[in-house]
């Protein structure tokens, strides 16, 4: 099968540590913690926590808290990442209103 090169993706890789401006960036900058810290963000609570990655479909905590503010069960709750590059946001839109609606 041939897989046609994403050329967005192939751009960005290849210039984005090469210039002053990275004007194709997507996300945010990384800051250190000190840099946190710095704008006032309390890490002492963070500080034993463990780092990984979060339960693929959301946390119980947060299917529970949707849940609440939806005024549902928890049971009708799924949480999913979206591809927000997706062209298509009125189906998005309109599949989540024939879940919760």
């Amino acid at each position: 099968m041939k897989i046609e090169t994403f050329e967005m993706e192939r751009m960005q890789s290849t210039w984005e540590s090469l210039v002053d401006y990275d004007m194709s960036e997507s996300g945010v900058r990384p800051l250190t913690l000190r840099e946190l810290a710095g704008m006032g963000f309390d890490l002492e609570a963070f500080l034993d926590q463990p780092l990984g990655y979060s339960q693929s479909n959301g946390t119980i905590e947060l299917r529970e808290r949707i849940a609440a503010f939806a005024e549902i069960g928890v049971q009708h709750v799924m949480v999913h990442p979206l591809n927000r590059d997706t062209d298509d946001w009125d189906d998005v839109i309109e599949g989540v209103g024939r879940l919760v609606g």
